[in-house]
């Protein structure tokens, strides 16, 4: 369902990181990163990150 890349940022953004610190490991814009968590939370039917953080406990 998610690739080891989204599965990555899934568990960032799930352990409380900001946008920039989620980028920053993958070599991303903040922008590019905050696009990520969107399009996460899109392909996963999921309204909001406390909601992804939810999700990502059993991933």
């Amino acid at each position: 369902m998610l690739t080891e890349r989204k599965l990555q940022i899934l568990r960032l953004v799930s352990a409380g990181l900001s946008t920039r610190k989620v980028a920053g490991p993958h070599h991303l814009s903040p922008k590019t990163g905050s696009v990520r968590k969107m399009l996460l939370t899109g392909k996963l039917n999921i309204d909001s990150i406390a909601d992804l953080i939810l999700f990502a406990f059993p991933h």
